[in-house]
């Protein structure tokens, strides 16, 4: 099977993170922990210094350099591969680190690929012409809230 674009780039999330950076997800999770246990909503604490703990090893994972590919059988991910039929549509941000933003049918949702190393009007050109509808914007509410706290 021939791949018609293929690039490698260093996915977004993780990465090493200041000192200040788990001091303040800390603090926040023990301040919303406290006023649930206050409240009388012990369980509520609980599962808030739960969540900050994950949200603190989320964001000391390490960054992956993955291979992206876009082929006739559909767009690859490492070894995954998203077919064509479902993809619905597709976003290219240009500013800051270049990225395209897919929506599938898939239980994924939306899926967004970094396009470091790549001119972004092939990867344009290459899903227009496999009938890919482009949207101004497929940024999704949880990444918008993760590209904030920093994950």
């Amino acid at each position: 099977m021939e791949k018609n674009l293929v690039w490698r780039a260093t996915d977004s999330g993780g990465g090493r993170k200041s000192g200040n950076w788990y001091w303040t997800v800390g603090i926040l999770a023990f301040g919303a922990a406290t006023a649930s246990i206050i409240s009388g909503n012990v369980l509520l604490g609980i599962l808030v210094l739960l969540s900050g703990f994950a949200i603190m090893l989320a964001g000391n994972r390490p960054r992956l350099e993955r291979q992206y590919a876009l082929s006739e059988k559909g767009i690859h991910i490492d070894a995954q591969v998203v077919t064509w039929d479902k993809v619905r549509a597709f976003s290219i941000h240009e500013e800051g680190h270049p990225t395209l933003t897919i929506a599938t049918d898939t239980l994924l949702g939306t899926t967004t690929i970094p396009l470091s190393g790549i001119n972004n009007s092939d990867v344009r050109m290459e899903l227009k012409n496999r009938n890919v509808e482009e949207e101004e914007s497929l940024e999704t509410f949880t990444e918008s809230i993760t590209r904030a706290i920093g994950l």
